[in-house]
């Protein structure tokens, strides 16, 4: 069906949709570090890709939040902790203390293999269900 003059909806592909993929343990490499701000602006965090390289569902693609300023301190810890022991896994040896704490410093370390093991979040509020990270191992 042709709307206007430029758009043709025969040819718009459909969006894909990704189930979870099932708990357990994955190998995997670090592809995209991004920092970003929460969005009530108070703490900041690193968005980290991470992409499976082996198995059924190698090329698919792990989103992780590595908090290190949160107003909550609890989620600050984790994800600080979270940070530490996944640069320790790919041979940091002070972990977190041996680099910067932000994008700058992991730029580095992007593409270094690691294992990793996935959760299942439950669907809530409106999102759909969605894999987690909930430990780092050494690949």
């Amino acid at each position: 069906m042709k709307i206007g003059n430029n758009v043709n909806t025969e040819t718009v592909k459909e969006k894909k949709t990704y189930e979870p993929i099932p708990k357990g343990r994955y190998s995997g490499t670090l592809k995209f570090v991004q920092e970003k701000s929460t969005k009530d602006g108070t703490g900041k965090y690193v968005d980290a890709t991470f992409q499976i390289t082996e198995g059924s569902y190698e090329g698919r693609y792990i989103f992780h939040k590595f908090h290190l300023e949160n107003k909550n301190p609890k989620c600050q810890e984790i994800g600080i902790d979270q940070l530490d022991k996944f640069l320790k896994c790919i041979g940091v040896k002070n972990g977190y203390e041996g680099v910067e704490p932000n994008t700058k410093g992991l730029i580095p370390y992007r593409g270094k293999n690691v294992a990793f093991n996935l959760a299942i979040e439950e669907a809530r509020n409106g999102f759909p269900a969605r894999n987690r990270i909930t430990s780092f191992a050494v690949k």
